[in-house]
């Protein structure tokens, strides 16, 4: 995922990780999440370490069934429950690592108990927990995007019929990559005193398929990993097709075994993480 915080100071990212890791949010359904507030890597300054904690939410008051009776449990039954309040159950852990140099966090989809969480979830997890209602006015506005696939944008700009476009782009951190495109995009939010652009391209009934120029085009390359991109068409049977960069999140495998230090496969894995 690409965190952006604009605007930020040296050191920013640590202390809104640090206020993040006091919520608590929903990830899904009844499957709720934390995180622990990360620690500095002792060699790696830049690196910081962390942990995505989730468990499951169960309503204590609510009916219990006896699965051997089929009905609901006794009540006398129920008061010889006894749950301490600050146990949950289904508990799941997912190490994470955040580059202060790049603003991006790497993540777990399945950990060394092979349980796994999705790549949605965790960004609903962080957009949660460094929205502006979470954070407060004394942190900067914060945007979170998963990364997608390199060539995510062309493969939406591929659709059959593509009919609809829409751009959304946030403000990028002006040291993200391709700094020229990020510093034109940066620019013309000043002019417009704006946080994010948002485009929706929509085709002109004779025309065959959408197609971008070199300023939408880089538009929607930036907008990939600050933002979101999507894009409709028609399969020639009529069926609509859809394709947007959140569909495509960008996958590294990173062989472990039991035991292994996440951060210590991941530099061994993606070169100029250290």
């Amino acid at each position: 995922m690409n965190i952006a915080a604009n605007p930020h100071e040296t050191g920013a990212y640590r202390g809104i990780f640090a206020r993040a890791a006091r919520i608590i949010v929903q990830a899904r359904g009844v499957d709720y999440a934390r995180i622990t507030n990360p620690t500095q890597n002792e060699r790696y300054r830049h690196i910081l370490q962390g942990q995505i904690l989730i468990w499951t939410e169960i309503d204590l008051e609510g009916p219990w069934i006896d699965l051997d009776k089929g009905q609901q449990i006794d009540p006398d039954l129920k008061k010889t429950i006894s749950i301490p309040p600050n146990a949950r159950p289904n508990f799941r852990a997912f190490d994470f690592v955040f580059n202060e140099k790049t603003h991006q966090l790497y993540f777990e989809t399945r950990n060394d108990l092979d349980q796994t969480v999705g790549a949605t979830v965790v960004h609903r997890i962080f957009a949660g927990l460094l929205s502006a209602t979470v954070l407060g006015s004394d942190f900067p506005t914060v945007e979170v995007t998963l990364v997608p696939e390199k060539d995510a944008v062309e493969k939406i700009l591929a659709l059959p019929r593509l009919d609809t476009l829409f751009i959304r782009v946030v403000r990028p951190n002006p040291d993200g990559a391709s700094p020229q495109a990020v510093k034109r995009i940066n620019d013309k939010l000043d002019a417009l005193h704006a946080q994010k652009l948002e485009t929706r391209i929509q085709k002109a009934p004779e025309a065959a398929r959408i197609t971008l120029d070199a300023e939408y085009r880089e538009q929607a390359e930036v907008g990939a990993t600050n933002g979101v991109v999507k894009g409709e068409g028609r399969y020639a049977d009529g069926t609509k097709a859809e394709l947007s960069t959140r569909d495509q999140p960008k996958k590294i495998v990173v062989e472990m075994e039991k035991g292994d230090n996440f951060f210590a496969r991941l530099l061994s894995t993606i070169s100029g993480l250290g």
